[in-house]
């Protein structure tokens, strides 16, 4: 039989199968034609010593070696309060945010947030419009357990995307939060750890860039629950005695051009 030095059409379509799930991934990876470099990781084998006021409430927990995290509801003084985060040297642009939690017991009105803050550690929008923060919550209302992507950038414009009945209290998840500066786009997936099964993909457009002021790696939850004695009167609609609890692990950012800051 006379050999042909040409692919015949069933194995070029073959190749091309298995080839093109693989380039698609590495298109999408922020390594594909970028220099990303490790900005802050910690695996929380080590304590991180993260910068809290409720050490009671956030601390590393060394015999599971990862980072426990519990936020309550109430406010209870001036902000910032109920906080826990790392500086990290972030520049502006775009950014690759991955960590692994665990939501352990997510009360009615309550709920934490984790992600990139400004030195206010704001989660809301308040009057001044230069505070910025991009995270992701983890709550709970008279609808269910919500999974929140919320983002206010340069542009002072809050955006939010949100699943709902999504996470299963004990569960462990992957979450991969990016943000391109050549689309101004803010993705966030999230995955089960143990078996990589896509749970959900949110996406907040046209973002407005993000600005440089976001060193602030962490929990935050002011202004939610100033209206809360010590602080306000009581809400209506929200409960001041509960709170939201949590498990961290596996914490990485990468940032194009960006110097490796303290791994743990």
């Amino acid at each position: 039989m006379r050999r042909s030095n040409k692919w015949d059409a069933r194995t070029s379509l073959g190749v091309l199968a298995l080839v093109a799930p693989v380039l698609a991934l590495l298109m999408q990876s922020p390594v594909f034609g970028v220099d990303y470099a490790t900005v802050y990781e910690t695996s929380f084998s080590v304590d991180p010593n993260w910068v809290t006021d409720q050490p009671a409430n956030y601390y590393w927990d060394s015999v599971n070696g990862v980072y426990h995290a519990t936020t309550v509801n109430a406010q209870p003084g001036p902000s910032p309060t109920r906080y826990a985060y790392t500086l990290v040297n972030y520049s502006g642009g775009s950014f690759r945010l991955e960590f692994d939690m665990a939501p352990t017991d997510i009360q009615w009105s309550a709920g934490l947030g984790f992600g990139l803050y400004d030195a206010s550690l704001t989660t809301w929008p308040p009057a001044t419009p230069d505070r910025h923060w991009v995270h992701v919550f983890i709550g709970r209302s008279d609808g269910g357990e919500v999974l929140q992507l919320t983002v206010r950038g340069a542009s002072g414009v809050s955006q939010y995307a949100q699943l709902w009945n999504v996470l299963s209290d004990g569960t462990w998840y992957h979450f991969v939060l990016e943000y391109d500066s050549s689309t101004d786009a803010l993705t966030l997936t999230t995955t089960v750890r143990s078996t990589g099964a896509v749970v959900g993909v949110m996406q907040a457009p046209n973002v407005g860039g993000l600005p440089a002021d976001l060193d602030y790696l962490g929990f935050a939850r002011d202004p939610v629950g100033e209206c809360c004695p010590p602080v306000g009167p009581g809400c209506n609609g929200y409960s001041c005695s509960t709170s939201a609890t949590a498990l961290l692990d596996n914490v990485r950012l990468t940032a194009p051009g960006g110097a490796c800051c303290l791994p743990n």
